[in-house]
């Protein structure tokens, strides 16, 4: 009997099995192909899947640590954000903000006084025919 490691189970678990001893060679297909040394090929691959699952277990340890460190780092961000917002809610009264919101009042009405393009066109139109009109007279009165 011989004993094989099975592959993504717990580490250090072995299972024992039959292995064939004398295992004659693949050539049914026609393609020539034969399975000589398929034993160290599979022990390449089993060695080649352990390195890749201690890669992957350091890579899960690395991306935990560097998580814990974002969310540290991110605890005192919104901590110091917090102690702003105190201090500037500290710092700022209504008895400040009233004059400021008087001069916003004045500027709302000032901005509303002003003309649309549409009323800026229809003045101008205006404009032209009492212009237009004027000149028509004129030019009337002044003939012999």
């Amino acid at each position: 009997m011989t004993k094989f490691r099975v592959v993504g189970q717990e580490s250090g678990t072995e299972v024992e099995a039959d292995e064939p001893r004398a295992t004659p060679s693949l050539s049914g297909g026609n393609g020539g192909g034969t399975s000589d040394g398929m034993d160290r090929r599979v022990a390449t691959l089993e060695k080649g899947i352990d390195k890749l699952f201690a890669r992957l277990d350091d890579i899960q340890t690395s991306i935990a640590a560097a998580r814990l460190d974002t969310e540290k780092r991110f605890g005192t961000l919104e901590s110091r954000l917090i102690a702003i917002d105190t201090k500037l809610d500290a710092k700022v009264s209504t008895s400040e903000l009233t004059p400021i919101a008087a001069k916003i009042g004045t500027i709302d009405g000032k901005v509303s006084n002003i003309p649309t393009v549409w009323q800026m066109i229809a003045l101008m139109a205006a404009l032209l025919a009492g212009v237009s009109g004027l000149a028509i007279a004129i030019v009337r009165l002044a003939r012999p």
